[in-house]
């Protein structure tokens, strides 16, 4: 029994033997190295393109329109029409003032004016007419009792010449005649005086007395007018600052109103930079707070020299807003190009990596890698420009370097 069991053992370890020797003298006829093996991997091919680099600058959004409304009349508020964050169109009345004292004052002045309107009726067209046909008519009839007197005295003053009439005759002929001319001198200074008072200076007189009255009526008026304050733009009430109750003046902040549709952005740039810029020039300005969202800027403005400390220019960026998303005070990063260049080699920027600070890309060449140093020039977030190692047309890996080896058999898929 235990010599079977030598027996199975040693037939064990010779076919053992017989096996191993077997498995290391095949190895010499079908060894596989890791370069046999053939790997898939992604390229594309060296192209033509152009790249623009650009500089990016932090900002944040301002209004680009800004108004601060005041009264332009002292007063006590009557009413209050909007509050904070209400949309308001030009013309809209925000607040009014009691009006009772400015309405006093517009009465004042009408009745004024009506006073001088009447004034001016006496003493122009038909009410000037009509007083001159009485005091004409008096110096007519003073007239005729002057002439009727005095050819009465001529003939009494012969006949007592001749001894017909008698002294006491001549006297009161002779008193009669004076007292009628008398009364001529008196119709003619009562004419002459009616008409300084009525002509053509006077006329002006009460004519400037009816345009004062007017214009106080006017200056009421306006005043009565101011007693609405409106908004002089359309835009959004960012801040309030009236009661009801309360007295203001023109002094008086009362309300800021803000144009939210439409919002600008400042960077500065050194002068370098800034003669890269256009006014109307299209830039796009990313949005922290909105995901980096990307709209649309317009360079606005571009100041035409350097501030005196920082020697930086001023570059002012318009950005619309029309469904008013976009609110003062976001942060964004406005991007201005910097570097230009078209018809250029370019990789994408998957393909380059560096080993000891040395640039270096895997070309396929049949089915084979082949590891080629290169020289980088400028570079955007997509591709690269290659300033020399490989040519136009070469298919370089744009992914998985540090997975592959030169000489590695490879496979190109999509």
């Amino acid at each position: 029994m235990k010599l079977k069991g030598i027996k199975g053992f040693l037939l064990i370890s010779l076919t053992l033997s017989i096996t191993l020797i077997g498995v290391g003298c095949g190895n010499k006829e079908v060894s596989v190295t890791s370069n046999d093996i053939s790997k898939n991997v992604k390229a594309s091919p060296v192209s033509i393109s152009s790249i623009t680099t650009t500089t990016k600058y932090g900002s944040k959004l301002a209004t680009s329109s800004q108004t601060v409304v005041t009264s332009k009349i002292a007063g006590k508020v009557y009413g209050v029409n909007v509050d904070v964050g209400q949309s308001v169109n030009k013309g809209d009345i925000l607040f009014t003032l009691d009006r009772s004292e400015l309405t006093a004052q517009y009465n004042v002045a009408k009745a004024a004016l009506d006073t001088a309107n009447a004034n001016l009726d006496k003493t122009s067209g038909s009410g000037y007419e009509q007083q001159l046909i009485p005091a004409n008519s008096t110096l007519d009839i003073a007239k005729t009792t002057y002439n009727d007197a005095k050819n009465n005295y001529n003939t009494i003053h012969q006949q007592y010449n001749i001894g017909d009439s008698a002294k006491s005759e001549l006297d009161a002929a002779k008193s009669k005649m004076d007292s009628a001319s008398l009364q001529v001198r008196a119709a003619s200074d009562s004419l002459a005086l009616l008409k300084s008072k009525t002509g053509p200076q006077t006329d002006a007189a009460a004519e400037g007395q009816v345009q004062q009255a007017k214009a106080s009526l006017d200056l009421a008026q306006i005043q009565m007018d101011n007693a609405s304050i409106t908004s002089p733009i359309n835009g959004v009430i960012s801040e309030r600052k009236v009661e009801v109750g309360e007295v203001v003046s023109s002094a008086v902040s009362a309300f800021t109103i803000i144009d939210a549709s439409s919002l600008r952005s400042e960077v500065s740039m050194t002068d370098k930079d800034v003669i890269k810029v256009k006014v109307n020039q299209k830039i796009p300005v990313q949005i922290s707070s909105m995901n980096n969202k990307i709209v649309q800027g317009i360079v606005d403005t571009i100041s035409p020299s350097a501030d005196a400390k920082t020697q930086l220019y001023t570059v002012k960026v318009k950005i619309e807003n029309p469904s008013n998303l976009l609110k003062p005070g976001m942060i964004v990063r406005v991007e201005f190009p910097d570097v230009v260049k078209t018809d250029i080699t370019v990789v994408p920027n998957g393909a380059i990596f560096t080993e000891n600070s040395v640039q270096y890309v895997y070309i396929v060449d049949a089915t084979r890698l082949k590891k080629k140093q290169v020289v980088v020039g400028i570079s955007n977030t997509v591709q690269t420009e290659i300033v020399s190692g490989i040519k136009l047309g070469d298919q370089v890996v744009t992914e998985g370097q540090s997975f592959l080896n030169e000489g590695q058999k490879v496979k190109i898929v999509k």
